[in-house]
């Protein structure tokens, strides 16, 4: 069994009825903005618990239940901007839909306090954030680094980073339409959470933007310690949980579902060694490390990098002035910001296997560099000869071809379309299709469903087609999985973090480890978690569930593919979360056309 992050809960809908009023504001105009100051003004009024705001025309608000509440709200709301266009009236709980009602509750957190975490209820949202996450310098807090958590409609729990940043680094941050007068101003309350800065107030202002150029970095899962897991989404996300059930005690509870899955691969010692096998028979060319620096340095980073090849791989290679089509070439040079307003080596296009590493991004004595730079030149001979040699295609029991297509849209907003037919000796073509009316291919349906895609506002990440032209469709879900937040948490504060035995993996963690498979209303959804065998503490991103939907109601053959993705040299010493051959194309793509 496995965790997703659609909610499940228990509502008890007369005894909430009984111990909160509910009332919707909304206005006659086209919408309210995202950042009107009606939005937060109704928390002014002492007795509002929560304030939900996505519907563009009104927003809904809960208070402790209270003859006076709508006397009193409409004295406070009355005083603001546009108030003149607003109507408010109240609004029985069971007219309420679940996920709002769910929403207003995580809202109403806000009116506690937690050590280890903040909640703050702003324009209508709910953002988390705990203590270490506070970015400062010299005492003076400058980012503050939050989880919105935001209930949709299906009742998925969509989780994401959101940055409040100090108004003094306003310098660093773009403004285009929308100017730094117009964001709504935070400041920090008497108890360290955000609250909506008002006019008199003279406190430091913070808005909902990131500073150019940066994204804040918060670990997903860390089980080395209680107190690194509390400073984790999930460690946040726990507390969330376990404060929510303390606090709607007989009024609401809420978990998170669980499917069984179907189809488990693990990425076991074995299938290491045989990745490593592959890359080993692969290697049957010279590697040559050409410098294109040349300064009293490069010379040395280069000599460490011919060291690490040697002292993990065995790999023998030679500094060399120039590149030959007869080896794979590790090409050294700058980062790109180095080459502004010069000849950029970049773009350079060689008759030859070339991978470039900068000196400034890559780590000389690096074991993880040296895989990387072994891998990313494999791949690229592949493209170079047409025929895959880092998987046994074989294995897979394909007699015909399967073909991979992805959507590019290059520099000018052209949408261009690519795919990569496979034989079964793994021998393949890539070549660009054309998306016409005027012309029909096996292609076009392809093509046909990246565009409704666009329309419909999905993610497709690539589409499959068999030999008989059936093909399947690997759609983003917006959904993750979840570990066992609860059970973590006790191990962890009863001291045990030893969580990472084949056992305890698969109690706790099965969530967030290997490839599994599972439907859910028949139809196939799986996700790649990272590498359960020998897996470290800590895990730093989520894994999202994608499904694959067959297109105009033709077989699904998916499941067969999925050894396609437990493999280690997409991302180094990890698993790659689509089919392997979509690496191969967008490598094509930048060697071709970017």
């Amino acid at each position: 069994m496995i965790r997703t992050n659609r909610l499940e809960c228990s509502l008890n809908i007369a005894a909430i009825a009984a111990k909160y009023d509910f009332f919707r504001i909304e206005t006659s105009e086209t919408y309210l903005k995202s950042g009107a100051l009606m939005l937060d003004a109704p928390l002014l009024e002492n007795n509002t618990c929560a304030v939900r705001f996505d519907t563009r025309k009104s927003l809904l608000v809960m208070m402790h239940h209270d003859e006076c509440n709508k006397v009193n709200l409409k004295q406070v709301i009355s005083k603001i901007e546009g108030f003149d266009y607003m109507t408010l009236k109240s609004v029985d709980v069971s007219e309420i839909k679940k996920h709002e009602l769910l929403q207003l509750l995580l809202n109403a957190l806000s009116c506690y306090d937690l050590p280890e975490l903040r909640f703050n209820n702003l324009t209508g949202h709910l953002y988390c954030f705990h203590p270490k996450w506070i970015k400062k310098s010299k005492g003076v807090i400058w980012q503050v680094p939050c989880l919105e958590l935001r209930v949709t409609e299906d009742l998925i729990l969509d989780l994401n980073i959101r940055t409040f940043t100090s108004g003094k680094l306003q310098k660093d941050i773009t403004f285009k339409k929308k100017k730094y007068r117009d964001y709504p101003k935070y400041a920090f309350s008497s108890r360290n959470t955000l609250r909506r800065k008002l006019t008199e107030d003279k406190e430091d202002e913070f808005i909902l933007r990131q500073l150019d150029g940066s994204k804040s970095d918060v670990g997903f899962l860390d089980t080395q310690s209680i107190e690194k897991f509390k400073a984790t989404k999930m460690g946040v996300l726990s507390s969330v949980v376990e404060c929510f059930d303390e606090n709607y005690e007989n009024f609401a509870h809420i978990e998170f579902a669980q499917v069984s899955t179907s189809i488990c691969i693990d990425h076991d010692l074995k299938a290491k060694k045989e990745n490593k096998k592959a890359v080993e028979q692969a290697l049957n060319l010279p590697i040559r490390l050409v410098d294109q620096i040349k300064d009293p340095h490069s010379l040395d980073f280069l000599k460490r990098v011919q060291r690490v090849l040697k002292e993990n791989w065995n790999i023998d290679s030679s500094i060399e002035q120039n590149v030959s089509k007869n080896s794979l070439n590790v090409v050294l040079i700058h980062d790109a910001d180095y080459y502004e307003g010069k000849d950029d080596p970049h773009s350079l296009r060689y008759d030859a296997t070339v991978q470039h590493i900068s000196r400034e991004k890559y780590d000389g004595d690096s074991k993880f560099t040296a895989e990387a730079i072994i891998h990313e030149l494999l791949i690229k001979e592949d493209l170079r000869n047409g025929k895959i040699s880092l998987f046994d295609w074989n294995s897979l029991g394909f007699v015909d071809d399967v073909a991979f297509g992805m959507k590019f849209v290059d520099d000018e907003d052209t949408s261009r379309y690519f795919f990569m037919t496979v034989h079964s000796d793994g021998a393949f073509e890539i070549e660009e299709q054309v998306n016409d009316l005027f012309s029909q291919s096996r292609y076009s349906a392809c093509m046909e469903i990246f565009d409704k895609a666009d329309s419909a506002k999905e993610n497709v990440k690539g589409v499959i087609v068999d030999s008989k032209g059936n093909i399947n469709v690997i759609k983003d879900t917006g959904w993750i999985t979840i570990p066992e937040i609860l059970a973590i948490k006790k191990e962890l504060e009863s001291g045990n973090n030893k969580l990472r035995s084949k056992a305890k993996r698969e109690e706790l963690l099965s969530s967030c480890l290997d490839i599994k498979s599972f439907r859910i209303n028949g139809t196939l959804h799986y996700f790649v978690g990272i590498i359960g065998e020998g897996m470290k503490y800590a895990i730093h991103n989520a894994a999202n569930i994608r499904s694959i939907v067959p297109y105009g109601g033709t077989p699904e053959f998916f499941e067969k593919l999925l050894p396609l993705m437990n493999v280690s040299f997409v991302k180094n010493e990890q698993l790659t979360v689509i089919p392997f051959p979509f690496k191969y194309l967008r490598e094509w793509i930048k060697m071709h056309i970017e």
